[in-house]
């Protein structure tokens, strides 16, 4: 089948129709869009685009120079409607929509629909948060604003649990509950050191069960502590004797001795309590490291408390700090 020569001939090449469809007289399949509408279109979107920032820059210089700030809804309808209008004329140009199948048409508008859909529920939310407390209505901030909590006082619900905490290991009973808890990892570092993992194993689980978070919050612990350690470590040394494992009890007896010999009005004048919550928010994230097996883990520990958010350092991480005892 020969063409014709003037199909290929540059004297008929119309680069509006590059496939020769109008000059076959055949049905058109795709039409191409003159350069003068695509360029009118470009110039149309680029000016609405400058309308888009001249909107902007209008509302800022009416609130600096009249001193009145425009109702959000201005600024909402303004520049939604701009939007709209540019959209328009990129699905129908330049997506081809005016000249494609109207099925086209009706699923890009059922897209529209459901998007706005989206939206209309999720602003049933947003913008009626305040209709019955006032203070849901603000913006929605990591750990809670705090208002409406009447132990928040006014801050963070997670800034106000770490006040509440370290107003809690300040107190008498719970300092002198975690001064002797850093004695018995001292203890526990000192009988690893000396090649007693059995000992330091022990050790390492009673401090971690008196580290309970759980224990420390919710049952404040009571006077008394360093007598009730020095002495459940001397039952543990006899239990390890009768097990016939006498260099371990020995061990463990000279820790137990250490702790009731330990002077706690002179520990407590170095106590801080940044440095001992610093030293809890290390525990409860993972932070310590053992030179012996633990029984309990940080992040059982860290469940049991539900304090996870509260022991958090201000930057918002785990500040990971030694055990050291006094």
């Amino acid at each position: 089948m020969s063409h014709s020569p003037a199909a290929n001939s540059p004297e008929v090449f119309d680069e509006v129709d590059p496939h020769g469809q109008h000059h076959y007289g055949q049905h058109e399949s795709h039409v191409i869009v003159g350069p003068f509408m695509l360029r009118s279109v470009l110039a149309v979107l680029l000016l609405f685009t400058v309308l888009t920032v001249g909107f902007a820059q209008a509302e800022i210089a009416i609130q600096n120079w009249f001193g009145y700030e425009l109702p959000w809804w201005v600024n909402v309808v303004g520049a939604m409607s701009i939007a709209t209008i540019k959209s328009i004329l990129v699905m129908a140009i330049f997506m081809q929509l005016r000249y494609d199948n109207p099925i086209n048409t009706v699923a890009m508008l059922f897209c529209f629909f459901a998007l706005g859909l989206f939206l209309l529920f999720t602003g049933l939310d947003l913008f009626t948060r305040g209709t019955i407390y006032d203070f849901k209505a603000g913006q929605v901030v990591k750990g809670g604003t705090g208002q409406g909590v009447a132990t928040a006082n006014g801050v963070p619900i997670a800034d106000a649990a770490r006040d509440r905490f370290k107003q809690l290991i300040a107190t008498p009973e719970v300092k002198e509950h975690l001064i002797v808890t850093n004695a018995v990892r001292a203890a526990a570092e000192d009988a690893a050191v000396h090649g007693q993992p059995a000992a330091a194993a022990a050790l390492n689980a009673m401090a971690d069960r008196m580290m309970d978070l759980h224990a420390v919050k919710v049952h404040t612990p009571e006077a008394g502590q360093q007598n009730r350690t020095a002495a459940e470590i001397s039952r543990m040394a006899d239990a390890m004797r009768s097990a016939g494992n006498a260099a371990g009890a020995d061990t463990l007896a000279a820790a137990a001795k250490s702790i009731k010999g330990l002077n706690l009005a002179e520990a407590g004048a170095s106590y801080s309590v940044e440095a001992e919550f610093a030293r809890l928010a290390a525990f409860a994230h993972g932070g310590e490291h053992h030179h012996a097996p633990i029984v309990s883990t940080a992040n059982e520990s860290r469940a049991r408390s539900g304090l996870s958010g509260a022991l958090t350092t201000e930057s918002g991480r785990g500040t990971h700090a030694p055990a050291a005892g006094h």
